[in-house]
């Protein structure tokens, strides 16, 4: 009887440490996936800072080549002769003005979607990690 007793309490020791070691494990795994996650967060906040502090400075570029543009022009426009030469200086102005605000809305659009593609490129990398444990665990 007392081996039995004996046997028994050293079977349930072995399992009630197999089970802390495997309780131990997933603790660690999740603390480590947990970890990922906040890695990504990071780098996706960071990626979207340098990304938008780069669209700032092009927006200034374009804000200064337009004052610029428009400065030399009221310059032409003050040394004009006739009327014709002030509405087709004029015109001028006008045409190639939308043209560079077309352009620049372009560039931005096209810079704002690969920003936001390089923004979620983190995340999704986590998600699919996350998909790829749970199809491994089912």
């Amino acid at each position: 009887m007392t081996d039995t007793m004996q046997n028994t309490a050293e079977t349930m020791q072995a399992k009630a440490e197999g089970a802390m070691g495997k309780g131990k494990q997933a603790f660690d795994d999740m603390t480590a996936f947990g970890q990922g996650n906040v890695e990504a967060m990071v780098e996706s906040t960071r990626v979207a800072f340098k990304g938008m502090e780069a669209m700032a400075q092009a927006r200034a570029a374009f804000a200064k080549q337009s004052f610029d543009a428009t400065v030399q022009t009221l310059k032409s426009m003050a040394e004009v002769r006739s009327p014709a030469d002030l509405f087709k200086l004029q015109g001028e102005y006008l045409r190639t003005s939308m043209d560079a605000l077309v352009a620049e809305t372009s560039r931005s659009t096209e810079a704002t979607l690969k920003l936001v593609g390089e923004i979620a490129q983190p995340i999704q990398n986590r998600v699919a990690i996350a998909a790829e444990k749970v199809r491994t665990a089912a």
